[in-house]
């Protein structure tokens, strides 16, 4: 195991629903409402587990003798700052049609 680490608030959640377009197109309205609802609950429902998760692993790792350094709220813009727009970059030339709009969508949360 590692001897130290950083935590930073840098948490992704990924919440994916699959459907085949075909049966998908040929459900009535409010159905489709209903299991977008439900998606829509599942993922807001993510978040909380999440963070509880990584506060748990925190508190796992430090009794296990991991050295952990929280970021303060100054390197967290540091960290920021050299991070975002690399990160944004290489993410919108790898998706340069639908990338747009879902970092769009992101920036709304």
């Amino acid at each position: 195991m590692q001897k130290y680490g950083t935590v930073t608030p840098f948490f992704t959640i990924f919440f994916h629903m699959y459907v085949n377009p075909a049966w998908w197109s040929k459900l009535k309205p409010e159905y489709r409402a209903a299991i977008e609802a439900a998606a829509a609950k599942a993922e807001q429902e993510a978040f909380p587990v999440t963070e509880a998760t990584a506060a748990a692993a925190l508190k796992d790792l430090q009794t296990k003798g991991m050295t952990i350094h929280v970021q303060t709220p100054q390197e967290q813009q540091v960290w920021k700052a050299a991070m975002q727009k690399p990160v944004m970059d290489a993410f919108l030339k790898s998706a340069p049609t639908d990338g747009p709009k879902i970092v769009e969508l992101l920036q709304k949360l």
